[in-house]
């Protein structure tokens, strides 16, 4: 799992250490572990710590968890219909059945695991499973249980229950409900929802890489705002519960030439050397510009020529094919 290794990593690195609150806070909300992995580890931090009011809660959001895949994967008054689709919400199917729905799933990803372009591109496909309540059918008739609905007869209409999404590996990303969580677990103390310091390695202009990314091509950042900028975003929001902006703000080189901005965990960020020298240098032109010693023309240069060197490499290669 990404978050515990990068947990142990940070207290070895930095000399620094997380309480069981703070890493069952950092795992339940990892953005690449599987739901099953981050219960694991749950259920490994509940036996494990001494403090009583995160045992229960985390006791509280494993039932909670277990109580919404239960009552997903439902349709006992086949009054239901489950659509599956990609993260893009393109249909492949509708059925009556949860477990129809997820033998289709399951032929899908065989199929992409054996696609040359999958293959070539290192692009992970996910999908998801979307549940919906069946108010009243084109021919105000109920289907046959465990069919496959064709696509001509999904002219229903319906109200959406929630989804379960799918990593690539068909393990379960997340499971949504429409229905609001229990009152308990709205809460903005639990371990689920805070907002915890950790220490910050980065200074503004470093280079970084996101180690979430599942992309098979590197993706590369400038860091603008470090450690020092960050603590005082911090202080400003004191007492604020909107931390949106309480992230390492970056700069990333989209493929169109332009630089696009984020904010990321800098618990999944690490300092690397960019291995291409002609990607390294616009990218060093942009680390001294955060670092106040180089101007948006000098970015705006670096960055055009980075680009006609692009074109350059395309056209060669095209007349390298073509002959």
């Amino acid at each position: 799992m990404l978050s515990k290794q990068q947990i142990q990593y940070y207290e070895k690195q930095y000399l620094t250490c997380f309480s069981d609150r703070e890493k069952a806070t950092i795992i339940f909300n990892d953005p690449q572990a599987s739901l099953d992995d981050i219960l694991l580890e749950l259920i490994k931090i509940e036996c494990l710590t001494s403090d009583s009011n995160l045992k229960k809660e985390i006791e509280e959001r494993i039932a909670y968890e277990i109580f919404k895949y239960q009552d997903f994967v439902s349709n006992n008054q086949q009054n239901y219909l489950y659509c599956l689709m990609d993260e893009d919400e393109f249909i492949y199917g509708v059925y009556e059945s949860f477990y129809l729905a997820y033998d289709n799933l399951k032929q899908k990803v065989h199929e992409d695991l054996n696609d040359d372009f999958f293959l070539k591109s290192g692009y992970k496909s996910e999908y998801q499973i979307q549940k919906y309540k069946l108010t009243k059918t084109r021919q105000n008739s109920t289907f046959e249980c465990l069919k496959e609905i064709k696509k001509s007869e999904t002219q229903f209409q319906s109200a959406f229950i929630g989804n379960i999404q799918y990593k690539e590996n068909l393990n379960i990303q997340s499971v949504f409900y429409n229905n609001a969580e229990p009152g308990y677990l709205d809460n903005s103390n639990r371990f689920e929802n805070q907002f915890i310091g950790i220490y910050i390695p980065f200074q503004k202009g470093d280079i970084v890489k996101c180690l979430t990314n599942q992309l098979k091509e590197e993706v590369y950042y400038v860091v603008e705002k470090g450690a020092k900028e960050f603590k005082d975003v911090h202080s400003m929001l004191k007492g604020s519960e909107d931390y949106s902006d309480c992230a390492l703000c970056v700069y990333e080189l989209s493929e169109n030439g332009s630089w696009n901005h984020h904010h990321l965990n800098p618990l999944y960020l690490k300092k690397i050397c960019i291995q291409d020298q002609t990607l390294s240098s616009v990218y060093q032109v942009m680390s001294d510009y955060c670092k106040g010693d180089k101007t948006e023309d000098d970015v705006l240069k670096a960055t055009i020529d980075y680009e006609k060197h692009k074109i350059e490499q395309k056209i060669i290669n095209q007349k390298y094919f073509i002959f």
